[in-house]
């Protein structure tokens, strides 16, 4: 079972904003970057909680910026886990001036 999040905020934002908040939570030293890519207007990252990644299924949480959304999945996280990556996303958001906040899916 996945926990689903999505960013809601009442503004336009601007895609470079979200690659500028991609680097942000790179610094993060609570989890780990196991890939990224991005596109012409879509992002894509995954993450792992772990030093070494599992083998099954090395990523603990997605993160898809595409038709200005920007949604998070966790495949495998406790609530701690879950609450204090997004308090670090909401924070890399804030600091690109996004204002808003992730509601459950």
């Amino acid at each position: 079972m996945a926990f689903e999040f999505i960013f809601v905020t009442k503004h336009k934002v601007e895609f470079s904003a979200y690659i500028n908040f991609l680097q942000c939570i790179k610094k993060s030293d609570f989890f780990n970057e196991l890939r990224s890519d991005s596109e012409p207007e879509k992002l894509e990252a995954n993450f792992s909680f772990e030093e070494i990644p599992r083998k099954n299924w090395p990523e603990d949480f997605s993160i898809l910026v595409a038709d200005e959304m920007l949604y998070i999945s966790f495949h495998s996280a406790t609530e701690n886990q879950r609450t204090t990556v997004l308090n670090i996303l909401t924070n890399c958001l804030e600091k690109q001036g996004i204002i808003g906040n992730f509601e459950e899916l």
